[in-house]
């Protein structure tokens, strides 16, 4: 770009309005860093209950509720045996799950055996059990989280929905149980406290505590890292306007131009099926899937119908059209097929986890355009 013409554009950035508040909003204060509560664990975990617990002051009954249990129903990770219990339909369905019954409480400590507990969060009604550990700063000690499922598996209550959930601001802590979901604090932001934010009953009290809060989400924590980043949608806004902008600036200093996944991306990435794959070359025929689930070994194949050439998967002499239904169909509640199946190809080598494979076609079509 010629100089005369970066300054135009520079100068018009500067002033765009889009700029000035994400400047103004990255400058302020805000009401969790001013009573020193910006990162502590037992503070974000106040708030997450005050969050979801229908019964708080914050007024949305149970509808933050229920946008926590999808957000992580659909996009919580999965290790080996963790399993999505709900689907969107049980979900809306508060009378099935008796959402505005359920009881919130933090810091719940157990000390009458010989290894002392503390929960972050848990909720119970007669058929429901939510179990938060919220890890901020600190590591998960040692086999913290296994000791967890043990504990919530003794206790009293017959639950018919027990979801047991890791939320952390790092991806890459991942909880020692392979029970837990993973879910983390971009995801709530995004998924949970932004629709919060529209909704017509909220209380100008109430948003200007949530607006608060999402400012402190994105302040760094130890190592220089936020905890999330609530004005993304805002900064690629700006990038999207002025990408000549700044690609000029990250040529200059590190020599390439950054590569942005827009949220129509990510959607897309969801809406990919086993037959684009197999088109791309990237499943064959001749793979098998496979998976573990309390201690038992499965394998499925995968078959091309003749009547229309959709891929299904073949698990005891049944045909399944998703990867959800045939997990569904071992672990007897909705799981998350994508991150179920591991894929093998025809000589026993392993090509990854199916979601893997789903991100690879993914990766593939936006380096074409």
């Amino acid at each position: 770009m010629e100089t005369h013409t970066l300054e135009i554009r520079i100068n018009e950035l500067l002033q765009d309005p889009n700029f000035l508040k994400l400047k103004s909003l990255q400058s302020k204060s805000n009401l969790f860093e001013i009573i020193a509560a910006s990162h502590t664990e037992m503070w974000h975990s106040a708030f997450v209950k005050w969050l979801i617990d229908p019964g708080s002051s914050l007024g949305l009954g149970t509808f933050p509720l229920q946008r926590f249990l999808f957000m992580v129903s659909r996009y919580g990770v999965f290790h080996e045996e963790a399993v999505v219990v709900l689907d969107l339909a049980a979900i809306v369905d508060e009378e099935k799950l008796k959402l505005s019954e359920m009881l919130f409480q933090t810091e719940y400590a157990d000390r009458s055996g010989e290894d002392k507990l503390r929960l972050d969060i848990i909720g119970t009604n007669d058929v429901l059990r939510i179990t938060i550990e919220n890890k901020i700063k600190a590591n998960e000690s040692k086999d913290q989280t296994e000791r967890y499922y043990h504990y919530l598996q003794q206790s009293t209550g017959n639950f018919e929905y027990d979801l047991m959930i890791y939320l952390s601001p790092d991806e890459a802590k991942a909880p020692s149980s392979s029970k837990f979901i993973q879910i983390n604090y971009q995801l709530l932001c995004d998924h949970v406290i932004k629709p919060c934010l529209q909704h017509p009953e909220l209380t100008p009290e109430n948003k200007f505590l949530i607006l608060q809060y999402l400012a402190n989400l994105g302040k760094p924590i130890k190592g220089g890292k936020v905890m999330a980043q609530p004005n993304r949608d805002l900064c690629l806004t700006i990038y999207n306007a002025y990408k000549d902008v700044f690609d000029e600036i990250y040529v200059s200093v590190k020599g390439e131009a950054p590569a942005s996944r827009t949220t129509a991306e990510q959607i897309k990435s969801y809406n990919i099926s086993l037959s684009q794959l197999m088109e791309k070359g990237i499943l064959s025929l001749s793979d098998q899937f496979k998976a573990s689930f309390k201690g038992k070994d499965y394998t499925a194949a995968l078959i091309k119908l003749p009547e229309d050439d959709a891929v299904q998967i073949q698990f005891h002499d049944q045909l399944f059209n998703s990867p959800s239904k045939a997990a569904t169909a071992i672990t007897q509640k909705n799981a998350n097929g994508w991150n179920f199946w591991d894929v093998y190809d025809v000589n026993g080598r392993f090509k990854g986890k199916l979601s893997e494979l789903r991100a690879e076609l993914t990766k593939d079509e936006q380096e074409e355009q």
